[in-house]
C-alpha cells in the first residue's frame, strides 16, 4: 500500500505540472505528539519534528492539491512509559486544500507511515488523516500547523496504537 501511494503521488505531482501552476517545496516542522493504545490510556507524550519534500498547486481557482513524502527523525519525551513510543518513521501523503486567499489554504491529509515502534523493536505501517492551514508569511516563505491522526494495526503487545500530533512548521517554495 505505501509503494502505491508514493507511485500515485509521484504522478498526481507529474500530471497537476502540466494543466496547472505550481511548485516544488520542501518543510520542516516541530510538534506535541501524544500517542496511546490499550483503550486510549496514554502511554507516551513527546516532542516530534519532520522534514517534508513534495509538490502543490493550484489546479482550479480555489483548489490546491499536493503530494508530499516525509521523514520524521525521532522525539524527544516529555513522559514516557516506553509502551506506544516511536522512534523514527517515514511516509508520503496526498493533501487535496481549498484556497480562502491568494495567501491562505485549509487543507486536508490524506496518508500511509512505516514507523518504527521502539519499546517493541518492529516497524509497522499506519494511515493518517489530517487538517491543517497554510499562509505566506514573505516572498516563498510559508507557515504551517496542522492536526495529524494516526492509527496502526497491532504492534507486538501493544493493541491499536494511535497517536495525535499537532504540528507547526515552515515551508519554503521554490517558485
Amino acid at each position: 500500500m505505501f509503494k502505491k501511494l508514493i507511485v500515485a503521488t509521484a504522478i498526481l505531482a507529474a500530471s497537476s505540472s502540466i494543466y496547472a501552476s505550481g511548485s516544488p517545496y520542501v518543510g520542516g516542522s516541530l510538534g506535541l505528539i501524544n500517542n496511546s493504545s490499550n483503550g486510549g490510556h496514554t502511554s507516551y507524550r513527546g516532542i516530534d519534528g519532520n522534514v517534508s519534500l513534495g509538490y502543490g498547486a493550484t489546479i482550479a481557482p480555489n483548489f490546491y492539491l499536493a503530494g508530499e513524502a516525509f521523514v520524521v527523525p525521532g522525539s524527544i519525551s516529555i513522559a514516557d512509559t516506553n509502551a506506544t513510543k516511536t522512534t523514527w518513521g517515514v511516509g508520503a501523503s496526498i493533501i487535496p486544500g481549498v484556497k480562502f486567499s491568494d495567501k491562505t489554504i485549509g487543507y486536508a491529509r490524506v496518508g500511509v507511515i512505516d514507523s518504527h515502534f521502539s519499546s517493541q523493536d518492529e516497524n509497522a505501517v499506519g494511515g493518517q488523516v489530517g487538517l491543517g492551514m497554510q499562509t505566506n508569511v514573505c516572498q516563498n516563505w510559508d507557515v504551517r500547523g496542522e492536526y495529524v491522526y494516526t492509527k496502526y494495526k497491532d504492534v507486538g503487545w501493544v493493541s491499536s496504537p494511535n497517536s495525535d500530533a499537532f504540528n507547526v512548521g515552515l515551508v519554503y517554495k521554490f517558485e
